[in-house]
């Protein structure tokens, strides 16, 4: 998801401020929107005990060259869950995304190649106030 704000604790829970967006209007533009990903990463259970490396892009939705990018380091180096528990992990990574125009961004999270999540949130710029009826 996109959000406001996100961490990750000493004890991996996660923490999501104003998260889920479907649209933001910060500024008119140009401006640089500064937000995060965030979201928890699900471990098959063959990848108990490495690490895995989760690639993030940001971009326009026509899929431009990447605006953002950043790998995260999923550690699935830890005590085991119970048999049927599934490993989860929180991740947060903050992002910058330059903003020409109104235009739709999309979020793009891979592994080893494989896309396995796309978010779509608009960006829209300021509107005026709308002028009183005549």
């Amino acid at each position: 998801m996109v959000a406001n704000s996100a961490s990750v604790d000493e004890f991996g829970s996660l923490n999501v401020q104003v998260g889920g967006w479907e649209h933001t209007a910060p500024l008119t533009p140009p401006f640089t929107l500064c937000c995060h990903i965030a979201g928890i990463a699900a471990l098959e259970e063959s990848e108990w005990g490495t690490s895995q490396i989760l690639d993030l892009t940001v971009s326009d939705l026509a899929g431009t060259k990447p605006s953002f990018a950043a790998s995260v380091l999923i550690n699935g180096i830890r005590e085991m869950p119970a048999p049927g528990v599934a490993m989860r992990t929180g991740f947060a990574v903050q992002f910058t995304f330059p903003v020409l125009a109104s235009t739709v961004a999309c979020v793009r999270a891979f592994h080893q190649g494989t896309e396995l999540a796309t978010w779509t949130f608009e960006i829209r710029t300021a509107v005026d106030d709308a002028k009183p009826p005549a």
